[in-house]
């Protein structure tokens, strides 16, 4: 119930300002790949991420930093029926001058998610089209996890990077069917996105849950260093 999960994220905030945290020298990236769908809680969750640029609703929290790089946000869904995480979702947006008129622009976007039954439970034809249903499943999640959050400018300009880069590989597997099989395999998806250039798409099931998977693009693109992409 939300009343659980208002209640949980309370008593971690309440926790927080009493009694501070550590500080956490660990990246953004390094604090939300030790978050584990599925079993950390809420209050493991806030004593993992920095409370620097920290948002919550009562079933989310959001952090979003603007480092000199680029861009990063995490968000972190938790579940209707408890406090432990359904999903996580990271994103980074890196920008890198190789040679004085060369800038190289970089995302890197990782999600993991619970998937619902309703999905995973279909009578698909073959396991083709159980991975479409997955991502269709990821690129609504991405929408509206990130929906509460998006009155922040930096999430919302990240956030909407990210969503670009998902929805034109869907795009392309919808063009391109047969490849969906690439997407679960060591080469992974690729594809070319009209901004942010050559990229790749993986899919994970987790070995040790069937209904846990791992989506992870990442995209490259040189760019004119003065204006950027």
């Amino acid at each position: 119930m939300k009343q659980t999960i208002i209640f949980s994220l309370g008593l971690a905030f309440i926790a927080l300002l009493l009694g501070g945290c550590a500080a956490n020298n660990a990246s953004m990236q390094q604090q939300f790949d030790a978050i584990i769908v599925g079993q950390t809680d809420s209050t493991e969750v806030l004593n993992t991420l920095d409370n620097k640029g920290l948002l919550q609703t009562t079933t989310s929290v959001s952090v979003a930093h603007n480092p000199r790089w680029g861009g990063e946000v995490g968000i972190v869904q938790f579940s209707e029926t408890d406090a432990t995480v359904r999903r996580r979702i990271y994103f980074a947006h890196r920008s890198s001058q190789q040679a004085p008129l060369a800038t190289r622009e970089t995302t890197h976007l990782a999600m993991v998610s619970l998937i619902p039954d309703d999905i995973l439970n279909e009578p698909y034809e073959t396991n083709r089209h159980l991975y479409r249903a997955v991502l269709g499943y990821l690129q609504e999640a991405l929408i509206s996890d990130a929906q509460p959050f998006t009155e922040d400018q930096n999430t919302e300009s990240l956030i909407g990077l990210a969503r670009a880069g998902l929805q034109t590989a869907l795009i392309e597997l919808d063009h391109r069917p047969r490849a969906v099989d690439d997407v679960t395999t060591e080469k992974g998806f690729t594809y070319m996105h009209p901004l942010m250039g050559r990229s790749v798409l993986f899919l994970r099931p987790d070995p040790d849950n069937h209904a846990i998977y791992a989506l992870t693009i990442d995209t490259g693109a040189w760019a004119d260093p003065l204006t950027g992409w």
